[in-house]
């Protein structure tokens, strides 16, 4: 389900309702860090109400002797905990009402959907088997694979791993069908895999299926004898392996 009811806006923080975390959490950090680097950086460092000490006694400055930083500090707090406000339904807003700074909120909002270290290294284990059983089917068009296994690598991100592209296109070669093999075999005697960036390599594979793998236009108006078409069919598959071998030839053209 889409969490985003509100569509895309520069000036509305992306609403959160409880569902697709990863996704706001990456949202909602960009919204922030679009008002104000200071603003993400009260949330991720903290910020805290200026201070004074009196012998030894250390208690909370009056709000009429801070400083014209201190005052700059402090409202980039309220504004980041404002926006955290804005962009929650009733129930995740009941979470944080009580938070006193931005940080708190929103430690508060990935404690209650990312859980503790010990939950985040269980999520850890059962994406890194999804991504072990992520494979490419037989039909499958390329672009629908490589959503389905970025959407994985996406919740890894989040949850703190690293993850690199030389990681995923790893994970791509282990992953799709054998009639593959000449593009991957290409770039690879051509490149190898930690030289070629991720966008790059997916646009290689997308233009090699493309052109060698669609299924071609079928004329309903020409009815064909049964011999021919055997004959043609091999003729066709004759051709298509001279364009692969032609192909791997001269990849570097491609």
């Amino acid at each position: 389900m889409e969490h985003k009811k509100e569509g895309g806006s520069i000036t509305r923080p992306p609403m959160f309702d409880g569902e697709n975390f990863a996704h706001w959490k990456v949202c909602m950090q960009a919204f922030l860090g679009a008002i104000d680097e200071c603003v993400w950086d009260s949330i991720e460092f903290g910020w805290e109400p200026p201070k004074i000490t009196v012998g030894e006694l250390t208690t909370l400055k009056p709000r009429r002797t801070w400083t014209t930083d201190e005052k700059i500090a402090s409202g980039w707090n309220r504004k980041g905990l404002n926006a955290l406000y804005n962009a929650l339904s009733t129930t995740e807003f009941n979470r944080i009402m009580s938070c006193a700074t931005a940080k708190e909120a929103w430690d508060t909002l990935v404690l209650a959907h990312e859980g503790t270290s010990g939950v985040k290294k269980t999520k850890r284990r059962m994406l890194t088997k999804q991504l072990e059983d992520c494979k490419m089917d037989t039909n499958e068009k390329f672009d629908a694979f490589f959503a389905r296994l970025s959407e994985i690598f996406n919740q890894l991100k989040n949850l703190g791993e690293v993850v690199t592209d030389t990681i995923i296109i790893e994970r791509i070669l282990n992953s799709i069908p054998e009639r593959f093999t000449p593009i991957v075999t290409a770039i690879i005697e051509t490149q190898g895999v930690e030289n070629v960036n991720l966008a790059e390599f997916c646009e290689k594979l997308q233009n090699f299926e493309l052109s060698y793998f669609n299924p071609p236009v079928k004329n309903k108006g020409l009815a064909l004898k049964a011999d021919t078409s055997k004959s043609e069919k091999s003729e066709s598959e004759n051709e298509s392996e001279l364009d692969l071998a032609m192909f791997v030839k001269n990849f570097k053209k491609f």
